[in-house]
């Protein structure tokens, strides 16, 4: 006989929250054999993921660190954070950290989100 080779689509739900390694699993369906989707994330270009968290390595300069500076962070889901650096913030230290709770990736299960950790790093130009 002739084998007849079909296809079929399958459409992934993807929940805010979910990590990468996710695993989605679909049974066996019309004659097609069970089969599994492992999710990966895709990389941001200046954004990195450390569980529930969002790390920004922030580049800024010896008088930004000194005189302040102001951020407007675009993040994954469209939000802007707008932060201001007040003198209570200055002078800014290598690998100095500022968190913005709640900004970061959605925890899985509940409306309550990571946050986001900028990490200054001050560049000797």
């Amino acid at each position: 006989g002739e084998e007849r080779i079909g296809e079929k689509i399958y459409t992934i739900d993807v929940k805010p929250g979910w990590k990468s390694g996710t695993k989605v699993s679909f049974r066996s369906q019309s004659g097609f054999p069970p089969i599994t989707f492992i999710l990966r994330e895709k990389e941001h270009s200046f954004l990195t993921r450390k569980g529930d968290d969002l790390v920004w390595k922030c580049a800024v300069t010896p008088r930004q660190a000194e005189k302040g500076i102001r951020l407007k962070i675009p993040l994954p889901g469209g939000d802007l954070v707008d932060i201001v650096l007040s003198e209570d913030d200055l002078p800014v230290c290598n690998n100095q950290k500022k968190i913005v709770r709640g900004k970061g990736m959605p925890i899985k299960g509940g409306p309550e989100k990571g946050d986001l950790i900028i990490e200054f790093h001050i560049s000797h130009q």
